[in-house]
């Protein structure tokens, strides 16, 4: 088994950050947006869902597992250089397929859903009824599964 220099010279076990630094090299970050991005969204979500499953809810299991997802496919795309160039092509084929379905119309098609949420979260600060958040919601929910059907039938000619 190789030891790396970092452990070997590190006092009682420890690690000599300054040797690791010196073999690996400095971190080269692509993308700082997509960076924090992912780790403050996906933090944030998974702070609350593991309040959640604590309290008994076992279905925020599934979103911890989601927003761990989210975290590293964030972190991938951030500091390689090769997930960087996937990230920015597959962006680039979105919005060509936003283009192409939807022409000049394309940016307010885009952003509606996160226009959409928005809306929901007001009408809930405000105290709007229960039955008229849900139905939004339900609504909002919906136009983004069609949208993401939508988008993702265009994509399929660039594989």
């Amino acid at each position: 088994m190789i030891k790396s220099k970092a452990v070997t010279a590190g006092v009682s076990g420890g690690v000599d950050f300054t040797v690791l630094a010196r073999e690996v090299g400095s971190l080269k970050m692509y993308d700082w947006k997509t960076f924090l991005a992912a780790l403050l969204l996906g933090g944030a979500g998974m702070a609350i869902h593991l309040m959640k499953l604590l309290q008994g809810g076992m279905v925020s299991l599934a979103w911890l597992i989601l927003f761990a997802y989210l975290i590293c496919r964030g972190t991938y795309e951030s500091v390689t250089e090769q997930g960087f160039r996937r990230g920015k092509e597959r962006n680039s084929q979105v919005k060509q397929v936003y283009q192409e379905r939807f022409g000049k119309l394309w940016p307010v098609v885009s952003w509606s859903v996160v226009i959409g949420w928005g809306v929901i979260i007001i009408l809930a600060l405000v105290s709007a009824p229960a039955w008229m958040i849900v139905a939004g919601g339900t609504a909002v929910l919906l136009y983004q599964l069609i949208l993401t059907v939508i988008i993702r039938g265009g994509l399929r000619k660039y594989r």
